[in-house]
């Protein structure tokens, strides 16, 4: 079951008693012992959305993932518009765990961030169209680079691709 909720800029999730109401017994136990004392204040888009029915978005430091997110689809889009294909391609079902699980690490641990930083690669860099970029480029990996160095992966003859301006 899906609820609106929010994170509070003490990073606590914020939910209405009303939606926990709608859980299975089982998922209210679970989620009660996670319950406190609330702290802060409700965000300004929920409130805007929630009580003076506005379409609100949050602020970019209140969701960078979702901005990130719609950043790459505006790039996908832009260069389907002026490529005629995509420079994302679609990630398998296997792998879509990546994209669906970003998030703002919740703790200190470096172990979390390089997980975060394993999924951005594995949505952006590891699923770029090698066969489009080597087609705008006229290159190919293990060619050599502007520089004269050989161009490793599909990283590298990304980075052959010289109207990343245009797009961006």
């Amino acid at each position: 079951m899906a609820f609106k909720y929010d994170i509070t800029e003490e990073r606590l999730v914020q939910v209405y008693l009303g939606d926990m109401g709608k859980l299975t017994y089982n998922e209210q136990l679970h989620w009660s012992q996670y319950n406190v004392i609330p702290k802060g204040k409700m965000s300004r888009h929920r409130f805007e959305r929630d009580f003076l029915c506005k379409i609100s978005l949050p602020e970019v430091e209140e969701a960078p993932i979702m901005y990130l997110k719609d950043e790459i689809k505006n790039i996908q889009n832009k260069f389907i518009q002026l490529y005629g294909d995509v420079l994302f391609k679609e990630l398998n079902k296997g792998d879509l765990h990546f994209y669906k699980s970003l998030h703002i690490p919740l703790t200190e641990e470096g172990k979390e961030l390089d997980e975060q930083i394993l999924n951005i690669s594995k949505f952006t860099t590891d699923s770029f169209n090698q066969k489009i970029l080597s087609k705008i480029t006229g290159k190919k990996a293990k060619d050599l680079n502007s520089v004269g160095k050989e161009i490793k992966g599909t990283l590298g003859l990304s980075l052959e691709f010289d109207s990343w301006r245009v797009i961006l």
